[in-house]
């Protein structure tokens, strides 16, 4: 299922310590913390999205929406997700930061758990440190809230990860499922996360 990124990053423990371990990717696949995000080619069943300085693989009937920045102008906005899915579908949505703006890593756990904390079907189930090859450091929040989808209320599950790329960028990743269905949608495509960055360009 990993067919682009190296049978080590495959063994990676959902969260397990937080390393700086250089991430063993393919050139091809690096880019720039400013590169927009790309849905490769399909192969063995899976398809890699690159850009912003990271790398992961989903699977290759997936969907990819128009990359847009922030309303503030601190981050690049995208998601990828499956077609469609009951009562929800399982995707990916990513806040890369822009090299130079954005809130601090200290500051990103503590206040998205604060903004969760708003709604009242939030609950927090785990956060620590996350093992995200390649990263300066990492941190992550799982827990499961409500989200409205084409009007239909359903009970999600999150793990939101908080990067910090090598040239400074500050990044949040979020792995969002069905509630119940997180391990099956998402556990393999959150074990291809690796942080790939190349220099600008």
């Amino acid at each position: 299922m990993r067919s682009l990124v190296t049978a080590a990053l495959a063994a990676v423990l959902l969260l397990s310590g937080c390393g700086k371990d250089e991430a063993d990717v393919d050139e091809s696949l690096r880019s720039s913390a400013s590169q927009p995000f790309e849905l490769g080619e399909a192969e063995g069943g899976t398809r890699p999205v690159t850009g912003h300085g990271i790398v992961l693989e989903v699977p290759e009937g997936w969907t990819a929406y128009d990359e847009q920045e922030s309303a503030d102008g601190t981050t690049y906005e995208w998601a990828v997700a499956e077609p469609d899915g009951d009562p929800a579908p399982a995707y990916v949505q990513f806040s890369m930061g822009m090299k130079g703006k954005g809130g601090a890593f200290e500051q990103l756990r503590e206040g998205a758990k604060q903004l969760g904390a708003l709604d009242e079907g939030f609950e927090l189930l785990d956060e620590g440190e996350a093992d995200v090859p390649g990263a300066e450091r990492a941190e992550f929040l799982r827990f499961t809230h409500t989200q409205t989808f084409e009007g239909q209320d359903a009970v999600v599950e999150q793990l939101q990860v908080f990067v910090e790329l090598p040239e400074g960028e500050v990044s949040t990743v979020r792995f969002i499922a069905p509630e119940g269905e997180w391990e099956d949608a998402m556990q393999d495509v959150y074990d291809s996360f690796v942080v790939a960055q190349s220099e600008e360009a």
